[in-house]
């Protein structure tokens, strides 16, 4: 057990160090925000920033790195792609559900990603071995400029 999480950690903290490489390469528009982008990181990932005019790319980074970190603790996963499912999922409803779903809580920002990945062949759990699954659904949320938080995922 204590292997995996070391494991994870390492995983996370190169994530983290590539990021800034892998993702410094889009464009910024005259905003500020990130302007469309579509790459492959550097395991051959697909990454899709998408083009927000409510965040900059950092910003979606930083989204994208937590929901790549908790997804690394997945077993027989292996991730294909991930985006940006753009702008208009931060918005008052998606906001009320989100705040519901965690007491006390007082989101003020919104976003969704959205995932490809297959599962292994001996895939276990809840998981269909050697299964591809588009557009698994990846919900955070911040308060004003604070940390992205993964509130809820699935379909």
């Amino acid at each position: 057990m204590k292997k995996r999480i070391g494991l994870l950690f390492a995983v996370c903290l190169l994530s983290v160090m590539a990021a800034q490489t892998v993702f410094g390469t889009a464009q910024k528009t005259e905003t500020g925000h990130q302007a469309a982008a579509a790459h492959l990181d550097q395991n051959g990932k697909s990454i899709d920033l998408g083009g927000s005019k409510l965040y900059t790319g950092e910003e979606l980074q930083d989204a994208m790195l937590a929901v790549k970190c908790q997804f690394a603790a997945w077993e027989d996963c292996e991730l294909h792609a991930i985006r940006y499912a753009g702008d208009d999922a931060n918005n008052e409803k998606n906001l009320t559900w989100l705040n519901s779903l965690t007491e006390g809580a007082n989101y003020t920002q919104a976003v969704e990603l959205l995932m490809d990945f297959h599962t292994a062949p001996e895939a276990k759990g809840s998981w269909e071995p050697d299964h591809d699954y588009k557009d698994y659904q990846w919900w955070l949320a911040r308060a004003e400029d604070g940390d992205w938080e993964i509130v809820s995922f699935g379909y």
